[in-house]
């Protein structure tokens, strides 16, 4: 999990390539030499995705003043370009929906609740790109998301959160219930 630095650290390094990504017809975009330290790993590329989901951490892991003027920056490229933000972000959530039904499909066959606790920013990330879509979500894509979800509760129980508590109030248990389950083996419930 990243740390709070590190997400303002990410958002910091793309927000001077936000407009020339936003312009672009790529989905993902190498992020650059600006981000150093683990975070590099995780958000080696810039993504609608991957900038709703440091936004979503830093606001939920700190005091939202702190960030108004980052957070302020972001928002104001999403107005300016706000039909191209909508088409990238619909094929981001195409694209993540499919990884996220790659790797639910690992864990239901092997398990591991590091390993969830990780992948699930995928359908984390899919909730977080909803909101910008203009036409909303295609019909068949909720219904597949659906099944998934479907999928994952019958495969899990319910739990405490499951990320970094420090974070929890910015992910309500009500709409990010995947956030508070765990995995069940073969042998019962993983325990991290």
């Amino acid at each position: 999990m990243q740390t709070i630095d590190e997400e303002r650290a990410y958002l910091e390094a793309v927000l001077p390539e936000l407009p020339d990504f936003l312009l672009s017809k790529e989905i993902y975009w190498p992020a650059g030499p600006r981000i150093t330290g683990p975070s590099r790993s995780q958000f080696a590329q810039l993504s609608l995705g991957n900038i709703r989901l440091a936004e979503a951490r830093l606001m939920a892991g700190s005091p939202p003043a702190s960030h108004t003027d980052l957070i302020a920056a972001i928002d104001q490229l999403n107005e300016r370009w706000r039909s191209n933000w909508s088409k990238k972000a619909a094929l981001e959530y195409s694209s993540r929906l499919r990884m996220w039904k790659d790797r639910l499909e690992e864990l239901l066959r092997d398990p591991s609740l590091a390993y969830y606790r990780y992948e699930v920013r995928l359908r984390v990330i899919l909730a977080l790109l909803a909101d910008d879509l203009l036409a909303g979500i295609p019909l068949q894509e909720q219904e597949y998301l659906a099944g998934l979800d479907a999928r994952l509760k019958g495969a899990s129980v319910k739990a405490g959160f499951i990320w970094d508590p420090a974070q929890q109030a910015g992910f309500p248990e009500e709409t990010h219930w995947y956030l508070y389950r765990e995995l069940k083996s073969p042998q019962g419930v993983l325990n991290g």
